[in-house]
């Protein structure tokens, strides 16, 4: 894996305070939930619980449910309430413009490294 120019992210990134930031880039740091952002970031109108469900390919919903909570904690995720059908509603997630802001200020890390 390439070494990142933290210097360069240290100044985008500290925009937020770095408690936020650590927890952000934490939250990251496993293969599911980076999964579950790539995901995301590839259906920028947001997903159904269901439908991410079945693209994570996870074992269990519990499983979803736990990654997600981890995300949502670090700002990094989002969800909203949508009535679906006859006064039932369904939760569907995003990724904040938090988390859009810090994957482009990563890449561009990375691309200057």
């Amino acid at each position: 894996m390439e070494k990142v120019n933290t210097r360069h992210l240290n100044k985008k990134l500290l925009e937020v305070d770095e408690d936020t930031l650590l927890l952000q880039l934490h939250a990251l740091d496993n293969e599911i939930r980076w999964n579950i952002v790539k995901i995301l970031y590839n259906n920028p109108e947001g997903l159904f619980f269901d439908d991410l469900y079945d693209l994570t390919g996870l074992k269990g919903k519990g499983s979803l449910v736990y990654h997600l909570k981890i995300l949502k904690k670090a700002n990094l995720v989002r969800n909203e309430y949508i009535e679906k059908r006859k006064r039932k509603k369904f939760s569907r997630y995003k990724l904040t413009d938090g988390c859009k802001k810090l994957l482009h200020t990563l890449l561009q890390g990375l691309l200057q490294a």
